[in-house]
């Protein structure tokens, strides 16, 4: 089978999943792709602006609204099924920032504004569907490209007037997430899109299929050798290259699969991530390559029936637009359209292979995860709360009944035997999923001054696990943290703790740094604290019990462990925190 324009669309939305779901995965493809699909859609909006709507008012006005058919529906289901798995995630204590930094609920009017609209924008808010910064670019593209279409001048002066600001902002990594994920120096990619269609007649000759898309993947391998290429010179070197595996494909007769696969490089890069967090109800965030496997699997599968149930009636109103037709979609001919599209699907020969590929592969995700839970003779403890000083009486966490409410996210629960929390070795009454256990801890218990120890025991007698102790006071009481003379600070909690890919920033923040919280419970004097990283002083801010700081782009750019502690500013006393790593 020959490659086509389609099979490379699904090979760059491959490189950008994997990228996020596969913890060990090199740096620079997912960018290099992401800039590819820019490329790709400067070409092919050119080709169908110059070749088949024009520059009447009439025909752009058919463009746009192909263009809002083709990119709006699909990403608005997806930005619901994002929104439901986020809220349900919570309830779980599941924290889907372990994917993707941008990945939780949008917290101001213009970042949901972003959210519903795609506006090219910076909203320093989270994103429901978390690769949207990117789709924002490329619709923003889209009111422009007109121009870029009608005249390869347009086309010039973009591409140089983006690239001239790249260069002004300084090809380094400090500066690369700016670079790559911003409006203006975007408009580089697309503009060379819109050129090479320009001139695809004279650039012909240099169309190589097979070889092109090998020396592309081979430039995704030059990282092995200069460390800091990708974030710097190389994102524009892969631009070139995706332009000459463009021109060499686009002359190519797709075929059924080609098309396919073409078809499924959209929902694939939209809902990658968000099902990827499904499956954190069974892994951890340590993103395993049986985690992609499964997770990706499950997003071509999702996709291919968005694509018959959804997408495909959808785009049937779009190619009745460009025939001037107005005919209404009934409700008959919607479950008529679907069914014929399913038929065709389901019992096509490529199809069908298709079927029995996912199914081999669903066979191998679903061997590796019961041969995980088999042989699963441990549990991890990450995090368990509440954690903080109770006054007699009160109750931590109180729910309905009037109990406190403990949890604990944990390791894969799977195969442990029946778990238990007690406290004071008092069984309480535990309800365990995968990777979450919660107990109700009766408000008796809280009665009277003292500690009580919280621990996890399996009925197997394999797990017994001491996690720490609610201290009770009387009312009034001193917690006496502020006669220990500093030699203990009471963090409650810190985050962002997840597992870090390099290159990567973690609760990014609208200056394009991390950022770093801690919640204290202890009576020190917080006005005299600072955040240290690796030894370093970073900015930070004090506001009631909670410190937060502002970790700098380059500390992200290596892999290894980066060490947070607390320093007091006038005894330069430091206190552990604990440790952020990067892989």
């Amino acid at each position: 089978m020959q490659i086509g324009m389609g099979t490379f669309r699904f090979l760059l939305a491959f490189f950008v999943a994997i990228s996020h779901l596969w913890a060990n995965m090199f740096g620079g493809p997912a960018a290099y792709a992401v800039w590819g699909f820019f490329v790709l859609s400067g070409f092919l909006m050119t080709e169908i602006l110059r070749h088949k709507y024009g520059f009447a008012i009439q025909g752009l006005q058919k463009y746009a609204y192909n263009r809002f058919l083709r990119i709006f529906p699909l990403y608005y289901l997806s930005a619901l099924m994002g929104l439901i798995s986020i809220i349900v995630l919570a309830r779980y204590h599941i924290d889907p920032k372990a994917l993707n930094p941008q990945f939780y609920m949008p917290n101001s009017f213009v970042s949901w504004l972003v959210n519903i609209t795609l506006l090219p924008v910076s909203s320093g808010g989270g994103a429901l569907v978390p690769v949207s910064g990117a789709l924002a670019v490329e619709v923003g593209v889209y009111l422009l490209i007109p121009f870029m279409a009608y005249s390869k001048n347009a086309a010039w002066l973009g591409a140089i007037l983006s690239f001239l600001l790249s260069c002004k902002m300084g090809m380094t990594v400090e500066t690369f997430a700016a670079r790559y994920s911003d409006f203006l120096t975007g408009y580089f990619a697309f503009a060379i899109g819109a050129l090479i269609n320009h001139y695809k007649n004279e650039l012909e000759r240099i169309a190589m299929p097979t070889i092109s898309l090998l020396v592309w993947g081979a430039h995704c391998l030059a990282i092995g050798v200069i460390s800091t290429w990708p974030w710097t010179y190389g994102l524009y070197i892969s631009v070139l290259l995706s332009a000459w595996v463009v021109i060499s494909l686009y002359r190519i007769k797709p075929s059924k699969i080609d098309t396919l696969l073409g078809d499924l490089s959209y929902p694939v890069y939209l809902l990658h991530t968000t099902v990827g967090a499904w499956f954190l109800f069974w892994f951890d965030a340590t993103r395993s390559l049986s985690f992609f496997i499964s997770a990706f699997i499950t997003t071509t599968a999702f996709s291919w029936i968005l694509l018959i149930c959804f997408d495909h009636p959808i785009q049937k109103l779009k190619k009745k637009a460009n025939a001037n037709q107005s005919e209404e979609i009934s409700v008959e001919n919607y479950i008529s359209e679907v069914s014929t599209k399913s038929k065709q699907f389901f019992f096509h020969r490529y199809t069908l292979r298709f079927m029995a590929t996912l199914a081999v592969l669903a066979g191998i995700g679903i061997g590796i995860f019961a041969y995980k839970v088999l042989t699963n003779n441990t549990l991890e403890i990450y995090a368990w709360g509440p954690q903080e000083i109770v006054e007699k009486g009160n109750v931590p966490n109180k729910q309905a009944d009037g109990n406190a409410g403990l949890w604990i996210k944990t390791s894969l629960t799977s195969g442990l035997g029946k778990l238990k929390v007690y406290i004071n070795d008092s069984p309480l009454r535990t309800e365990v999923s995968a990777n979450l256990i919660t107990a109700s801890v009766p408000k008796e218990f809280f009665s009277n001054t003292g500690e009580l120890k919280v621990s996890v025991k399996s009925s197997n007698g394999k797990i017994e696990k001491a996690l720490g102790v609610f201290k009770i006071i009387d009312k009034g009481q001193s917690s006496g943290l502020e006669h220990v003379e500093h030699k203990k600070l009471d963090i409650a909690g810190w985050g962002p703790r997840e597992i870090v890919k390099k290159g990567e920033i973690p609760n990014r923040q609208p200056n394009g740094n991390a950022g770093l919280w801690m919640k204290i419970n202890s009576t020190f004097d917080l006005g005299q604290v600072e955040i240290l990283v690796n030894g370093q002083k970073i900015s930070t801010a004090i506001e009631g019990n909670l410190i937060t700081g502002s970790v700098p782009q380059t500390f992200f750019l290596q892999e290894g462990k980066l060490h947070i502690q607390i320093v007091d500013a006038k005894s330069q006393e430091r206190f552990e925190v604990g440790f952020l790593e990067i892989r």
